[in-house]
C-alpha cells in the first residue's frame, strides 16, 4: 500500500525520490462510474462506457447528417427583415491618409435578421453579419483588389441610389442599411454564410393573363 506521508518505512532503501500516488490518481485501479451534480441541477456521469463499448454501439450517421444540414444554411439571397442593430468602430491600428476619420479605419457592423427560407425539410433563419467601410483598403494577398468591407460599402451606395434616386451621405447610408428592406447575397463560409453583395428588393408582381 502507498505511504501517505512520504516517509520511508523502516528497512526501506532509496525511496527518497519516489512520490506516492493518491489512489484517486492511480490508473491501475478500477474506477467505477459516479455521478456529479452541477449548480444548475444537471447531473453528469464520470466514467461510463469504454471507448471500445462506444465503438460497438456506433454513431448515428443519419441523425448527424440531419444536424449538419440544419446548422449549415444555404448560400444565396436572403431578404432582410425589419430594422437591425449596427455598431461603428474605428481601428486606430489601421490608418490611411484619406480615411474619413483621422483616428483610423471606420467599420460599420450590422447584425441582420432575415426572412426564413425552407430547403428540403429544413427551415433556415440565419443571423447575418454585414461589415462595410467608407475607407478604401485592398486585399493583403492581392493589392490590385479591394477588400470585402470596401466592396460592400460601394454596393450599399449603389443600392441606396437605386432606391432613393439620390446620392447618400454617410449618415443616410448607415441608417438606410439599418432600417430599409433589401436583399443580402451570401456565399458559404467556414462557420456561417458570408455576405458578398447587396441588392434591391423588387416587389413580386402577378402576371395578368
Amino acid at each position: 500500500m502507498a505511504n501517505r506521508n512520504n516517509v520511508n518505512p523502516k528497512g526501506s532503501e532509496d525511496n527518497d525520490d519516489i512520490d506516492d500516488i493518491p489512489e484517486e490518481m492511480d490508473d491501475s485501479a478500477t474506477k467505477p462510474a459516479y455521478t456529479s451534480a452541477s449548480s444548475n441541477g444537471n447531473t453528469s456521469i464520470v466514467g461510463g462506457m469504454s471507448l471500445e463499448e462506444l465503438d460497438e454501439k456506433g454513431m448515428d450517421e443519419a441523425r448527424d447528417e440531419r444536424l449538419r444540414a440544419a446548422i449549415d444554411p444555404p448560400a444565396g439571397d436572403w431578404f432582410k427583415s425589419g430594422r437591425c442593430e449596427f455598431e461603428k468602430r474605428v481601428y486606430s491600428n489601421d490608418n490611411a491618409p484619406d480615411d474619413v476619420d483621422p483616428a483610423g479605419r471606420t467599420i460599420f457592423s450590422f447584425t441582420v435578421e432575415v426572412e426564413s427560407r425552407t430547403v428540403g425539410e429544413h427551415v433556415y433563419t440565419p443571423k447575418l453579419f454585414l461589415r462595410c467601410s467608407p475607407d478604401a483598403r485592398f486585399k493583403a494577398d492581392d493589392p490590385t483588389k479591394i477588400d470585402m468591407a470596401t466592396k460592400l460599402w460601394l454596393r450599399a451606395k449603389d443600392l441606396y441610389f437605386a432606391v432613393k434616386e439620390e446620392r447618400p451621405t454617410i449618415r443616410k447610408l448607415v441608417y438606410f442599411l439599418a432600417e430599409d428592406d433589401y436583399i443580402i447575397r451570401t456565399m458559404k463560409g467556414d462557420n456561417s454564410p458570408v455576405v458578398v453583395d447587396l441588392k434591391r428588393k423588387v416587389e413580386r408582381t402577378v402576371r395578368q393573363r
